[in-house]
Formats: C-alpha cells, sequence, structure tokens
C-alpha cells in the first residue's frame, strides 16, 4: 500500500511541477515580448527619425 500512495505522490507532483514550469514559460516569453516592444518603443520616442 505504501508504495502505491507514494507512486500517486509522484505523478501528482510531476504534473504540479510540469503546469508550473509550463506557467513560467509563459511568463518568461511574455516578459520577453513586452520587453522587447516596449525597447522598439522607447528606442523610436528617445532618438525620433527626421521625416
Amino acid at each position: 500500500m505504501p508504495d502505491e500512495s507514494s507512486t500517486a505522490d509522484v505523478n501528482y507532483s510531476w504534473k504540479e511541477v510540469v503546469s508550473i514550469l509550463d506557467a513560467v514559460l509563459f511568463v518568461l516569453f511574455a516578459c520577453t515580448l513586452v520587453a522587447s516592444m516596449l525597447g522598439c518603443f522607447l528606442k523610436a520616442a528617445l532618438n525620433p527619425k527626421p521625416n
């Protein structure tokens, strides 16, 4: 019986870790995208190109 419960705990922890990693990767991707967009916007605002 203890083996089965430990196996269930391991499976739950693995799924939890995968979901957390998925969320972390999504947040990192979103932050990188927003940072790049803000960087381009700030660069254009600080260095306006003459028309």
